[in-house]
């Protein structure tokens, strides 16, 4: 078992990235937004930790390259149709917060955003966010992660060997406005790989390195859809029969045979005193199953019977384990 638990931060690890990884700003569509001006996000390059110089090393020897989870973010981002993505040259990121996290202590904390670096870090986004008009800032962080290979013979086929990739990713993402500094979302992921086996003539090992790219490009595709979600939840569009249409197409993180729960959402309500909004009741309906999957909406159906009746405005919410 390769394993890197994270805690602390490699300032070469932390330079490697900002260098190789490409920030990206994106705005949602028309279809999603009716103000004049739509909102710029800058996602920045996943930052990952190591806790030895002997686990960076290795991690530099199987040739893991950030890039993967940064594609991965890209491409489901894209893929939505509901954000323009728009990739800015690197050399604006290291010109402002490359400066300031790559002198982080190797005794900090694995979060820029907490501890001795914070104002530091603080400082940078802000000044990024000013300099490009960006409103808010995603910082990806992986806090820890492992590969490993598991091989046994084919019992089918003597002489033949099944090889399965597995691998573990722990993401944090926190959303931040660089304005104020302050954390709007945090959100966490804890993504599993456990590929299908592949059918290999010798009880040889490949490079760990062969499990990074299907491991960030499913973590960063899960992540994003966290990610979205929360800012943007998944909502019932349409209602015909036992049909439910919700606003997510392809690749915007449902899959076939997911469950869902499904909410109603009251009226909104005020503070008598004040006038101030508290917020909106939420009532569960029940559980429903993702059954369609076309380009721009997703159709899914109630698991038994629901409490009351959907319609437009209710919230899917991804049911936990």
């Amino acid at each position: 078992m390769v394993s890197f638990q994270v805690r602390r931060l490699s300032r070469l690890s932390v330079i490697a990235s900002l260098i190789s990884c490409q920030c990206i700003l994106f705005a949602p569509s028309a279809s999603f937004a009716q103000t004049a001006e739509l909102p710029k996000i800058a996602v920045f390059p996943p930052l990952v930790h190591f806790d030895t110089a002997q686990q960076q090393s290795s991690a530099i020897e199987n040739r893991l390259n950030l890039d993967d989870l940064a594609n991965s973010i890209e491409e489901t981002l894209r893929s939505t149709r509901q954000f323009k993505v728009i990739e800015r040259n690197p050399e604006i990121l290291k010109s402002t917060v490359f400066k300031e996290i790559a002198v982080t202590r190797s005794d900090e904390p694995i979060d820029p955003t907490e501890g001795g670096s914070k104002t530091a870090y603080e400082d940078a986004i802000k000044q990024y966010g000013l300099n490009n008009g960006v409103d808010l800032i995603i910082q990806p962080i992986i806090s820890h992660y492992s590969m490993d290979f598991k091989i046994v013979p084919y019992e089918e086929m003597p002489g033949k060997f099944k090889l399965t990739k597995i691998g573990n990713m722990d993401l944090i993402v926190k959303v931040i406005e660089p304005g104020t500094g302050q954390i709007k979302y945090q959100l966490s992921n804890s993504t599993r790989l456990d590929a299908m086996p592949d059918i290999v003539p010798e009880k040889l090992l490949p490079a760990v390195g062969t499990i990074w790219g299907p491991l960030s490009n499913k973590a960063g595709k899960e992540l994003t859809a966290q990610m979205i979600s929360a800012m943007m939840p998944i909502l019932v569009v349409q209602v015909s029969g036992n049909s439910i249409f919700c606003n997510r197409g392809q690749n915007a993180g449902m899959v076939v045979g997911d469950r869902y729960e499904l909410y109603a959402l009251g009226e909104t309500m005020f503070d008598p005193t004040t006038k101030a909004p508290l917020g909106r009741d939420e009532v569960q309906l029940g559980d429903v199953i993702v059954k369609r999957i076309a380009e721009k909406f997703t159709t899914v159906e109630a698991i038994g019977k629901l409490s009351g009746t959907p319609k437009p405005g209710d919230i899917l919410r991804k049911k936990s384990n």
